[in-house]
């Protein structure tokens, strides 16, 4: 998608909802002097824009709430849902979204990307690339914090096997991997950025070809390395680890340009790594 694109769709999104722009970040943008204020103690900081025009709209949102009777986080969550569709229209157009909806527990437990039994999801997104059905949902997984780490999770059905079952991890600490075993490709960096998991050593060879591992190395740099993924029967699952879009959103009542952009630029990677992989033989002929 080019800047002209990604450029109104920030804006027709500003248009409905707080937007901190790239463009007005102090140089220092790592300062806590822009961070959003500390609540307990507001004198500590000095208000950025941003945070002046996420007040005023904070105000619209209690205004509203109090004339309807509705929950502020509801109201909040329209205007998510509002946002989204806006993204949806431009970088997939045609697309079914269930605000609510999400993978099942088991479903995620197909895809062995999961660990804890505690998730919850939203903000399912169905469609169709190259020929291929995936879904797209958020999904948050409890820490023993208590903090829930959010993810977005992809399944891509390519309707045929796999040659085999390969898991890509960042790390197999607290996996469990029964019935399954780590292997190592000849490829040193694709080793040090994925720990490889099959069902016998030479399982991820038809399916790791170097031009597939040297792809899937770029797309990691791209996602700062916190992508993992799984090819399990005739599915592919890709995780992408970290913040998503609304991010704070609810506390600091804007959203941040950079993850908008990241966003869009995450519906492109995975619409041309699918596009990539369908050309690639590593399904079974049975």
């Amino acid at each position: 998608m080019d800047n002209v694109k990604i450029e109104n769709i920030i804006t027709e999104i500003a248009n409905i909802f707080p937007v901190r722009r790239i463009a007005d970040i102090p140089e220092a943008s790592a300062q806590a002097s822009y961070l959003p204020p500390v609540y307990d103690d507001p004198s500590k900081f000095q208000n950025s824009p941003i945070d002046d025009l996420a007040d005023e709209f904070r105000k619209e949102i209690f205004e509203i709430s109090d004339a309807n009777k509705i929950s502020p986080v509801e109201i909040i969550k329209g205007y998510e849902e509002s946002i989204i569709r806006i993204i949806l229209d431009e970088a997939l157009g045609n697309y079914t979204y269930y605000p609510k909806g999400g993978f099942t527990n088991k479903e995620l437990e197909l895809s062995k990307l999961f660990t804890s039994v505690d998730r919850d999801y939203q903000d399912l997104v169905l469609s169709t690339v190259a020929g291929i059905n995936f879904r797209r949902s958020d999904v948050y997984v409890s820490t023993e914090t208590g903090i829930k780490d959010p993810s977005g999770l992809y399944e891509f059905d390519f309707n045929k096997s796999f040659s085999d079952n390969v898991i890509l991890y960042k790390s197999i600490a607290g996996r469990s991997i029964s019935g399954f075993i780590k292997t190592k490709s000849l490829n040193k960096q694709f080793n040090k950025t994925f720990k490889i998991i099959t069902k016998t050593k030479y399982d991820s060879l038809l399916i790791l070809t170097p031009h597939v591992m040297e792809y899937l190395i770029e797309l990691d740099k791209k996602y700062d390395g916190k992508i993992e993924l799984s090819f399990i029967n005739h599915k592919l699952y890709i995780r992408v680890i970290g913040e998503n879009l609304f991010a704070n959103t609810e506390r600091n009542l804007y959203l941040k340009e950079e993850k908008i952009i990241e966003f869009i630029e995450e519906l492109e990677s995975v619409q041309k790594l699918i596009s990539f992989l369908k050309n690639i033989n590593f399904v079974s002929e049975q």
